[in-house]
């Protein structure tokens, strides 16, 4: 999920992973993780004989079981019907469950599970480096698993689960199975508590360092609290700490209780509460800071703005000298004034750097951006009418998001998913396509004109073909294929020139610091210079 990945990017943060394996995929994610051990055991002298009924251990707690594998388990249970199947795990039984599966609940004496069990199955649709199977290794007990481990057998589906637990219950009905000695000198070797907890302080000495190598804010420097909408909050932060020293800034978050209280000390220490992209905000963070007079700055990007516009008690309150307003371009700053909100414009720095024009790909290509989470509201009807109507035309489509599409038989089409970095992606289309019943900025727009690519917008803005119905969406785009068939179609070279200099970080970051007090050609008002750090409450009070 974007909101969730997007965030983690950018912050300033150390990544860890507790498995190997992870490393790849956070970096296929964009998030550079080092793997650290965690999970620890000690590896047993002598293992605990085995129990006389074979028995096998799964962890199923509610209410994830579905995604660590119920189904499977019961399959492999009724596959299995002389085998008994023990489940870990919070939460009671199942009704439906195959008579042999018996849940535990949670349990505190995890130990003599394992012991009393033959094998551990585990059958999750992703997992890290589970602790539960390093327990069960250490213990000498046997491990089928989805994942590869030295000591384990990996089980690729529930036919090879069943069959490696199959032959596990042979061996033990003949007398013949033996403990997991691989698996007993893997856990001694590699996860020893001493080890493992040797190697974590090394890690957070490691953190510690790469923490102090960041340069110290300067000594005038104005700290922001944001909020608001993950993604740009984030993307603000990170372009504050890498393009301006006169700026700090902290990202505030309330998805759990610890967050929201280390992010309303960051407002009570911060010198301007900076909101983007959102009406209202969390009660707390309203409490602290009228309790701590903070100034507050509103970056308004559009949705918003309609939200505003039927909420009397916001509008009203936003009317307050304590607040200051941005408006992310002059459309949304029209639509505050006709509220009664004075603001200024000052786009947010919602692109990353564009290093080169590329030129536009011998096969026309339209990209696509259709989420999992209501696609059509993205357009995907009026882009499977779209498909269905230029069947046989030379082109060829490129989808991302992940968002489910009908595509017609025999058109070109690729479906990438979700994709952290599109600018690869964006050197190899002719134009995107977003056809939205309600948009405010797009990120996706800048990037693609940021790139030279034609752009076809429910919205109206400069370089960009407004598209207001399912016709126009046809026609704009038949018109932009004739002109690539005859030759004549280039890159929007003066679209990427004019997006770069007004929406590239730093330039976007030097309108921030203007807006808050530190720009050599903007005018503040009382209300903003009281923004500058180290001003009493007195003199704060006298900007409001």
């Amino acid at each position: 999920m974007p909101e969730i990945l997007e965030p983690l990017r950018l912050q300033n943060l150390v990544h860890w992973a507790c498995g190997a394996h992870l490393v790849p995929e956070l970096a296929a994610l964009g998030i550079d993780a080092r793997y650290v051990k965690i999970a620890a055991a000690p590896a047993c002298d002598v293992p605990a004989p085995f129990p006389r009924e074979f028995t096998v251990l799964a962890y199923l707690p509610k209410p994830l079981r579905d995604f660590y594998g119920q189904a499977d388990v019961w399959e492999a249970a009724r596959a299995l019907p002389d085998a008994r199947f023990v489940i870990v795990g919070e939460g009671g039984g199942e009704a439906c469950a195959p008579k042999n599966v018996h849940y535990a609940g949670e349990v505190s004496d995890m130990d003599r599970r394992i012991d009393e069990a033959c094998v551990l199955l585990r059958m999750p649709q992703h997992d890290g480096l589970a602790v539960m199977a390093i327990e069960a290794l250490a213990r000498g007990r046997h491990v089928v698993w989805t994942h590869t481990l030295p000591g384990s057998v990996r089980a690729s589906s529930v036919r090879d689960a069943i069959e490696s637990l199959a032959k596990l219950r042979d061996e033990h009905r003949a007398g013949n199975l033996q403990p997991n000695y691989a698996g007993i000198q893997y856990a001694r070797r590699e996860h020893a508590p001493a080890e493992v907890a040797r190697g974590f302080l090394a890690a957070l000495e490691d953190a510690a360092a790469q923490v102090k190598k960041e340069p110290a804010p300067a000594a005038r420097c104005v700290r922001i609290a944001i909020s608001g909408q993950g993604v740009f909050a984030a993307r603000v932060a990170s372009n504050c700490r890498q393009f301006s020293q006169r700026l700090s800034a902290a990202v505030l978050t309330t998805s759990k209780g610890s967050e929201t209280a280390v992010s309303m000390l960051e407002i009570a220490r911060s010198d301007v509460w900076y909101t983007i992209g959102q009406s209202s905000a969390p009660h707390a963070f309203e409490i602290t800071s009228s309790l701590m007079r903070k100034p507050r700055l509103m970056h308004w990007l559009g949705n918003d703005v309609h939200a505003l516009a039927h909420d009397a008690r916001l509008k009203q309150r936003y009317r307050s000298a304590r607040f200051q307003h941005l408006a992310q371009n002059e459309y949304v700053a029209d639509r505050l004034r006709e509220l009664g909100i004075s603001s200024r414009v000052a786009p947010l720095a919602a692109i990353p750097e564009t290093q080169k024009v590329e030129r536009l790909p011998e096969t026309f290509t339209v990209l696509l951006y259709l989420p999992p989470d209501r696609p059509e509201f993205y357009g995907r009807f009026q882009y499977e009418r779209l498909m269905a109507a230029l069947t046989g035309e030379r082109m060829h489509y490129i989808i991302v998001g992940g968002g489910e599409i009908a595509v017609p038989r025999g058109v070109s089409a690729e479906r990438l998913g979700w994709i952290h970095d599109l600018g690869p992606t964006y050197d190899r289309c002719t134009v995107l396509a977003r056809f939205t019943q309600n948009d405010s900025v797009s990120t996706m727009v800048l990037e693609a004109l940021a790139h030279g690519r034609y752009v076809l917008w429910s919205n109206d803005a400069a370089f960009v073909r407004q598209i207001r119905d399912y016709s126009d969406l046809e026609k704009s785009l038949r018109d932009l294929l004739a002109a690539h068939a005859a030759g004549t179609l280039a890159p929007q070279f003066e679209a990427a020139a004019a997006v770069v200099n007004e929406y590239s970080p730093r330039a976007c970051i030097a309108v921030l610091e203007q807006a808050l007090g530190h720009g050599k050609n903007y005018r503040t008002t009382t209300h903003i210079e009281s923004f500058t750090p180290g001003a009493s409450r007195s003199e704060r009070a006298k900007g409001r």
